[in-house]
């Protein structure tokens, strides 16, 4: 059988049938909908039942959302006065943002909590339909066990935050590529680019479609890069921030390419700025994490090897596609969230193309090592999955309402943490800050800014305050009680005076 015939095409719905034919969209959806509501249960039994949520990302992507609703879409960015927002400014989730606005006209803090549930359980079930679309069988197995695989992946698709989405638009490409639908792919490149820039990996799946085609068979076609990288440049160029779109793509990946592999340049290692998610995990804790990953994205497939001729072009994308996201996830921890799915959807296809001719009870012992694997590691996971939620952004509530009660509107408040800026956005827009979301935006614009900066906070140098109120031209500086070195320094210096405080915060104005 040839690679291109092993995929079988798709079969119309019998209309005269009483039920819905194995292999119709209809029948298929059916089975997505079930899997769907199960993928919703499961996580939102860990997103509800904490009062706290697991990430302060949410905070933005939601605040983003309430904004476009409130003033339809908007191409400037004022609330980071001193990064490179302030000169360009794109929203490289716009897509994310729109499809959220319906959750905005509820409690910002509900609506992350339906934000991660709905988006993660899609994404979860974006999986399973689309290996219902490509007739592998047993996806009423295949569902539970992806709920079991990993507690970095199950924890980061319950985040309120453009990861899932990139798992929908991921598999959906890999998809589109394997059935050759190029007008399909176009547009699901485009939206991807919408959505989040993590869509530049259809460029190397589509290189490598291109090239497993030549090998399996024999001849060169360039459609699956000339349609994909089409719909990216077009995501860019039909885009509210163009031109910007692409300066802000080159400005924004490099940086984080470069951190990732520990390029920052001339910099002290401990002015550096930290991102967690783009670390490497220890490696006792990455092993723990990634095991049930290398069963199914490497083991399962070394296991099918001598069955390979029946594995289309596709099958060997996603399987290489798995096993290079598991050499990355060594690297950074976010490599996960698109690692774990790609392994199991890969570990599922092999076994259905090509399962190993092993004698029957070596079959049904591996199973059953498997699925105990799997059980005892995902129920550990499940555990873990309940200490990861801590954050709290309501003890700010009160310090961003005082700000935007007695200080004038777009003036500049110094925030000597830049994860606070989250909490102050989702709860005032009314002022603009110093800097937040990610370091990595005053660092590469402006290093030794960037460096003044982490000073101030921490309290160091002559004059700390001065420079909060003559270089970063802040008159209000808003502290933490653990902000203790700049916070002793605001206390002693005769151009500060307290003007709100409470348990949470406190909040000086520097003349």
């Amino acid at each position: 059988m040839s690679a291109a015939a092993s995929v079988q095409p798709e079969q119309e719905p019998s209309h005269g049938a009483a039920a819905p034919a194995p292999g119709s969209l209809r029948h298929d959806l059916l089975w997505a909908t079930g899997i769907l509501l199960l993928n919703f249960a499961v996580l939102s039994a860990h997103i509800f039942s904490h009062e706290r949520l697991a990430g302060i990302d949410g905070m933005y992507h939601l605040r983003m959302a309430q904004l476009y609703l409130e003033r339809g879409i908007f191409t400037d960015f004022p609330w980071m006065q001193h990064a490179f927002t302030r000169e360009f400014w794109v929203d490289h989730h716009l897509l994310y943002h729109l499809l959220l606005i319906p959750l905005t006209v509820m409690d910002l803090m509900e609506a992350q909590r339906w934000a991660g549930a709905i988006m993660g359980a899609l994404a979860l079930t974006a999986c399973s339909l689309y290996l219902l679309r490509l007739g592998v069988g047993r996806v009423w197995a295949f569902a539970p066990l992806l709920l079991l695989s990993s507690d970095q992946f199950l924890f980061r698709m319950m985040l309120a935050r453009s990861m899932s989405l990139g798992v929908i638009f991921i598999v959906a490409v890999l998809y589109l590529l394997e059935r050759r639908r190029w007008w399909g792919l176009l547009v699901a490149s485009f939206l991807f680019m919408w959505s989040y820039h993590a869509a530049v990996i259809i460029a190397p799946l589509a290189m490598a479609t291109v090239v497993m085609v030549r090998v399996l068979e024999g001849r060169w076609d360039l459609r699956p890069l000339l349609y994909g990288c089409a719909g990216l440049i077009l995501g860019l160029t039909v885009n509210p921030f163009f031109p910007d779109s692409f300066r802000f793509l080159w400005f924004h990946v490099l940086p984080l390419l470069r951190m990732a592999l520990g390029e920052q340049g001339p910099v002290p290692a401990q002015y550096l700025p930290t991102v967690a998610e783009w670390g490497a995990l220890r490696p006792w804790t990455w092993i723990t994490a990634a095991v049930p990953a290398l069963v199914a994205g490497l083991a399962v497939p070394l296991a099918c090897l001598p069955g390979r001729r029946q594995w289309p072009a596709g099958l060997w994308v996603l399987c290489g596609t798995a096993a290079a996201g598991l050499a990355a996830s060594f690297i950074s921890v976010r490599a996960f969230e698109y690692t774990v799915p790609l392994a199991f959807l890969g570990a599922a296809r092999v076994l259905h193309a090509s399962p190993p001719a092993w004698p029957r009870r070596w079959r049904r012992a591996a199973a059953g090592a498997a699925l105990a694997l799997l059980l005892g590691f995902g129920a550990a996971y499940h555990a873990d999955l309940s200490d990861d939620f801590r954050i709290d952004p309501t003890p700010v509530k009160a310090a961003a309402a005082w700000l935007e009660r007695n200080t004038p509107a777009g003036s500049t408040v110094f925030n000597a943490d830049y994860t606070l800026w989250s909490y102050l956005f989702m709860y005032n827009t009314h002022n603009t800050y110093v800097l937040g979301y990610n370091p990595l935006w005053l660092f590469t614009w402006d290093r030794e800014r960037y460096l003044i900066y982490r000073a101030v906070g921490a309290g160091h140098g002559r004059r700390p305050v001065d420079a909060i109120r003559d270089y970063f031209g802040c008159q209000y500086a808003i502290v933490l009680p653990w902000d203790r070195g700049l916070l002793r320094r605001l206390q002693e210096s005769p151009r500060a005076r307290r003007v709100y405080g409470d348990p949470h915060a406190l909040i000086y104005r520097v003349d």
